[in-house]
């Protein structure tokens, strides 16, 4: 007799704005009724990361800090997971927006410390 492997299930809602500036992280829950019994282990892989994030393929974190450059979105984001015997399982595909947040003004210059009596200040 021999075993059929199942397999893994992956689960989770990732968030899907994150402002600018702002830790952006998801981590899925996988169950594999498999693990244990068969040395199941599991390796994650992600298609269309965003180029501000990373991915941790151990564990399907997808983590990052988005800047202002990174405004916009990416689309098509499919995480999934797989087991030793191939057998695998992908989150729905979903979009990932990085909003802009109203940063200060920055001013600059060196104003000048004198002036002449009767000279016009700029």
């Amino acid at each position: 007799m021999s075993n059929t492997n199942d397999a893994p299930v992956i689960t989770g809602t990732p968030a899907t704005t994150v402002a600018e500036d702002a830790t952006y992280s998801f981590l899925p829950t996988v169950t594999d009724v498999d693990t244990g019994d068969t040395g199941d282990t599991q390796i994650f892989s992600i298609t269309n990361k965003p180029s501000w994030s990373a991915f941790t393929t151990t564990t399907g974190a997808l983590t990052g800090t988005p800047v202002q450059a990174d405004i916009g979105t990416t689309s098509g984001i499919v995480i999934s997971v797989a087991d030793t015997a191939t057998a695998s399982d992908s989150l729905a595909a979903f979009s990932l927006t990085v909003s802009n947040t109203n940063d200060a003004p920055v001013i600059t210059g060196t104003p000048a410390t004198t002036v002449a009596e009767d000279d016009a200040y700029s």
